[in-house]
């Protein structure tokens, strides 16, 4: 053990072993649960304004990820990410989440994103608070508000974290 720490020390001064770049550190990044119900009850004013149903904000956004909070009011379009995960927690509400089968009058909205009417032949899953859902690319998805939650009839509160798809390795 002190021959291997000795050998350590000396080729770390010797230029054999390569030295590691120091890098700043990055600050942790905090987002308290009054903020978040802050904003989520924000959103839900914005939601039910909206004609979609939905308000989402984004909480954070990195090259490896994206969190962002979504208020949701009224049932939504069945969605469909090309080249993105996403992991849902329900902070507030419940919801019919159905995933699967196929999209009904599926239409791009963007490069890889794709909506539509509804699912055929999905399964569906009933979210309540605290409960996780993970979500592969290319996995159609369709929420459904149940009753409980900001204030209206139907709605859900979920902090969602996109992560986009890994890339093969390069050889």
């Amino acid at each position: 053990m002190k021959k291997t720490l000795v050998l350590l020390i000396l080729l770390s001064g010797s230029g054999l072993m390569p030295a590691r770049a120091a890098e700043p550190a990055k600050p942790a990044i905090f987002e308290s649960a009054a903020s978040l119900k802050a904003k989520a009850q924000n959103l839900n004013v914005e939601a039910r304004a909206s004609s979609t149903g939905v308000a989402t904000a984004t909480l954070q956004s990195f090259p490896n990820y994206r969190a962002l909070l979504s208020v949701r009011v009224r049932n939504g379009q069945a969605e469909y990410h090309e080249h993105w995960s996403d992991v849902f927690v329900v902070l507030k509400g419940s919801c019919i989440l159905e995933t699967g089968g196929t999209i009904r009058d599926m239409k791009a909205i963007a490069d890889g994103e794709y909506v539509g009417a509804s699912i055929q032949g999905g399964a569906k899953q009933v979210l309540k608070e605290g409960d996780t859902f993970y979500i592969p690319p290319r996995t159609p998805h369709q929420a459904f508000p149940l009753r409980s939650g900001l204030g209206h009839s139907r709605s859900f509160v979920i902090y969602v974290v996109k992560v986009p798809e890994a890339k093969p390795a390069q050889p």
